[in-house]
Parts: structure tokens; sequence; C-alpha cells
């Protein structure tokens, strides 16, 4: 505001110059037109165009008009001329016009510093722009990844869509197979059924001497006297009792005692099966014994008061099983039906080694190498029990 009023003075002072020359020299000219010499009829004839020009142009009104203008002008001039400027508007001035650079030069400064916001606002515009894009383009990388990790998933159904198919027609596949092995098996039964009469009456021809001659075994003579006292008090029968001594020196070796980790072999020893062995096993453990422990003949048979089972009965129910686990009756025990009697026996140890290590065990325990598992073969494996079974199967 100031400076649109300073500018205003400016030109209002220099319009006032402007005419005030003009005055000067309209002034100077007639002074100068009234001292040239001029004759009479010059200054008649001009006075004469004048007056004409004046009667013509101008109406009384118009001239009228135009001498107050003039007269109320020439006043302001002698009153503007009269007046002086006082001190404190020289001051002012003075001021003003020192300022006046300093004002200058903030107003460029502040004109730049207006510039540098405008640029910084283009500046912060466009980055703001470029936000919005890498912010765009986040987003695409984001579904282009979605994208991707959907076509995997799809590949990956495809791929387990194919092995579907695939397992189910390996499964229509062992289904024909089952059939056609029923079939088969079907067809050699009606086929063989006269071959596994005689073949069962062969077995058990060679089972049931072998049978009783185990059950109706007598001691080779009577129990020396350093075991009379052992069996006192023992559940062991008298016709097992000359066995449990051959075995008892066998294993001692005359010692007199018997080690803890030999326990198991001298109860497989009396023909005892798999509970049985089991059953003892756990009454060592309970009664503090270890495997370097020393046991005498009394230790063992307390161990064995509860467990043990006559000689004749457990060949009894060995020879009862085989004949429930030959289905086909041919006197021997085949893959399938000793899988079957391995299950129904209920241990885990040996289903797992009928199913993934039957070769071994058939090679194990089939000493004629036929095959097949016979009535005998069959007591031993059951006999042996799990452990040792393992244990022999791992050195084979």
């Amino acid at each position: 505001k100031r400076a649109a009023r300073q500018r205003r003075r400016l030109l209002t002072k220099r319009r006032l110059v402007k005419k005030r020359r003009r005055l000067a020299e309209r002034q100077r000219q007639k002074r100068a037109a009234r001292r040239r010499p001029k004759s009479v009829a010059i200054q008649r004839l001009r006075t004469k165009r004048r007056r004409r020009l004046a009667g013509r142009l101008m109406t009384p009104k118009a001239t009228q008009r135009r001498r107050q203008a003039v007269k109320l002008m020439k006043k302001q001039e002698r009153q503007k001329a009269k007046r002086r400027p006082s001190q404190k508007s020289l001051k002012r001035k003075r001021k003003r016009a020192r300022l006046q650079p300093k004002k200058l030069e903030k107003a460029k400064l502040l004109k730049r510093k207006l510039e540098k916001a405008k640029l910084l606002k283009r500046k912060l515009e466009k980055a703001k722009l470029l936000k919005r894009k890498l912010e765009k383009a986040k987003l695409l990388k984001r579904k282009l990844e979605k994208a991707k990790l959907l076509k995997r998933k799809l590949e990956k159904a495809k791929l387990l869509k194919r092995k579907l198919e695939k397992a189910k027609l390996l499964k229509r596949k062992l289904e024909k197979a089952k059939l056609l092995k029923r079939k088969l098996e079907k067809a050699k039964e009606e086929a063989g059924e006269g071959e596994a009469a005689e073949r069962r009456e062969e077995a058990e021809a060679k089972a049931e001497p072998e049978a009783e001659a185990d059950a109706e075994a007598e001691p080779a003579g009577d129990v020396p006297e350093e075991f009379a006292e052992a069996f006192a008090d023992s559940d062991i029968p008298p016709e097992d009792r000359a066995e449990f001594c051959e075995s008892w020196r066998l294993i001692t070796e005359e010692r007199g005692y018997i080690e803890g980790r030999n326990v198991r072999q001298f109860v497989q020893a009396l023909g005892q099966d798999c509970a049985c062995q089991d059953a003892v096993m756990q009454q060592l453990g309970e009664q503090g014994f270890d495997e370097d422990s020393q046991l005498s003949l009394s230790d063992v048979n307390k161990l064995l008061s509860g467990a043990y089972r006559p000689r004749a009965q457990v060949q009894d129910d060995l020879l009862h099983s085989f004949r429930v686990f030959d289905r086909n009756g041919n006197g021997f025990l085949e893959y399938d039906e000793l899988y079957r009697a391995l299950f129904q026996i209920g241990s885990e140890a040996l289903e797992e080694s009928a199913r993934d290590d039957f070769d071994r065990l058939v090679r194990l325990v089939d000493k004629n190498q036929d095959g097949k598992i016979d009535y005998s073969e069959f007591c031993q494996m059951v006999t042996m029990g799990v452990a040792e079974l393992r244990r022999q199967l791992d050195e084979d």
C-alpha cells in the first residue's frame, strides 16, 4: 500500500511539473510575442480572427465555464507555489528514500522465497505422484505374486489329481489282482482237496508222535540230592524236573548259579512259550536283579512260580495252535497262514518281521529250506521269543 501511495504521489508530481512547464512556456511565448514589433493592422486581423473563431466554436456558457476553469487553475497554482514543504515532510521523504532500497531488497527476497516455495510445492506434488505410482507398483507386484502362488497351487492340484488318478488305477488293478488270487485259491482248493487231506493226515501222524514223546518224557533218573531241597516248594511237576536239572547244569557249567542275562535262555530251554519268558523277566526286574546278578536255584524257582506250565500242556497248546493256523490242512504254514498266526498271537515285532523281513525269517526258522514252516519249526519259532528272533535276524 505504501508503494502504491508513493507511485501515486510521484505521478501527481510529474503531472504538476509538466503543467507548470507548459504554462511557463506559454507565458514565455506570450511575452516574446508582446516584445515583437507588430503593426496595428496585423493585430487587428488577429483579434478579429480570434473573435470569429470564438463566436463560431464556443457558446457564451462554454466560454464562461472555460474562463472559470482557467481562473480556478491559476488560483490553485498560486496557492501551491505559496506553499513550502515542512521539515517533518522533508524528513519523511528522506527516510522513505533511504528505506526504499531496503524495501526493494526485501521485496526481491520475498519474491525469491515465493519462487522457491512454488518450486518446492511442485517437487512435493511430483513426490506425491511418484509415491502413488510406487504404491500402485507394489500393489501390482503383490497381485503378481498372488497370481504366481495360485499358479503353483494349481499345478500342485493338477499333480495331486494325476497322482490320485494313478492311485485309483492302481487300486483297481490291486482289487483285480486280489480277485484273481481268490479265484486261483478257490481253484487250487477245489483241485487239491484230496492232496490236502492226505498231507494233513501225514502231518498229524508226524506231529502227534513228537508231541506225545515230549509230553510223556520221563526223567532220565532220579533228581540229585542237591536239587531235592530246591524242588521242595516248587511248582515244577516231577516229570519235568530231570530236564530242569540237565538244562541247569548245561547253562551254569557246574558253577551253582546263573547270571541274569541267561535267565531267558534257561526258560526257553525248558520249552516254555513267550508268555512265560516275559513273566519271568518281569519278575526278575521287580525283585531288583539285573544282567550281572548271580541267581541261585531257589531264586530261579521263585521266579518260575506261578508262570511255569507243564511241558505236555505247552506241547498240546502248540499242536492245537498249529492245526488252527494251518487252514488248508497241508501240514505246513505258508505266508498268509503265518501272517495270520503272528497277528493272532499279538506280537507286533513278529508281525513287522513277517511283513517286512519274511524271507529272512523263513531262512532263519526253515531248517530244510523248503519255503514252508512245519510243526517242529513252528514250535521252535514260538519258544525262541521275540527278542531272540530279532537278535538272530540282525546277526543274519
